[in-house]
């Protein structure tokens, strides 16, 4: 978009359902300085947008370049609406990356991902990168007894065991590749309440708190993933699941406020 407004060029974006509905909008927004490849634009974690209407709220909100404008042009998807996940589409699944490789593999997403900044695995290398959460120290049956005594909507917690493997070289940083893992199994059974981000801070809570001698925050790949350092911190500090959910809400609902005007759907 930067590049065809430098040059007078059109921008045309070919909108598609956002595979996780168009409905709920949570985490932290990312801050000023933490501004990267990952995190571009200034917006929560999980943003209940579409691409075409990102682009739209980059374009508007003047978050191009020097605050250029592209001469953008959205063609809009028929027959979606916000509701819709994306098995509700009719439309076949199609891996956008390497390791989403199921719908819930995207459910889980926005929050599994916070993992990516610890020295535990996400569960990449396994069938179900970003549901199984392990490492080799940890004790499955006191962490699942944590997590569930939590009562997150919408999810459970399981006791698994995985083995990484990168088959095919599909990342340059697995965890424990060949190495028996020990964790949970993120059972998501209500995905219309699930909050992934409260659960994926609630995972890195109580790994923080049972593990203290293993368990390790990748603080930089953690704060920039987060899109601040204060979720790390609050942890750290002890704080409670539920007021590190609570102190991302007044930015949440300033956001929500700023993306209604570029809503298509």
């Amino acid at each position: 978009m930067e590049v065809a407004a430098e040059n007078s060029l059109p921008y045309i974006v070919l909108d598609r359902p956002n595979p996780i509905r168009g409905l709920s909008v949570e985490g932290p927004v990312r801050e000023e300085p933490l501004k990267s490849f990952v995190a571009w634009p200034p917006i929560p974690i999980a943003h209940g947008m579409t691409m075409g209407e990102l682009a739209m709220m980059a374009n508007g909100g003047g978050w191009l370049k020097d605050g250029e404008k592209a001469d953008l042009r959205v063609i809009k998807v028929e027959g979606w609406d916000r509701s819709l996940w994306y098995d509700e589409t009719g439309l076949r699944w199609t891996q956008p990356s390497p390791s989403m490789l199921t719908l819930n593999t995207a459910v889980v997403y926005p929050g599994a991902c916070l993992i990516e900044g610890t020295n535990v695995s996400e569960g990449r290398g396994s069938s179900r990168p970003f549901e199984y959460v392990g490492a080799p120290w940890i004790e499955p049956d006191k962490l699942t007894a944590a997590l569930n005594r939590m009562k997150l909507p919408g999810v459970t917690f399981e006791p698994e065991t995985f083995t990484p493997k990168n088959v095919s070289r599909l990342t340059t940083d697995l965890k424990f590749d060949g190495e028996i893992c020990r964790g949970v199994f993120i059972n998501v059974r209500n995905r219309d309440i699930f909050e992934p981000v409260k659960t994926g801070v609630a995972v890195l809570s109580a790994l923080y708190r049972l593990f203290p001698q293993d368990f390790k925050f990748r603080a930089d790949r953690l704060d920039g993933l987060a899109g601040t350092g204060r979720v790390r911190e609050m942890i750290l500090q002890g704080k409670p699941v539920d007021e590190i959910a609570a102190s991302w809400k007044k930015e949440v609902d300033l956001f929500k406020n700023r993306r209604r005007k570029y809503l298509l759907y």
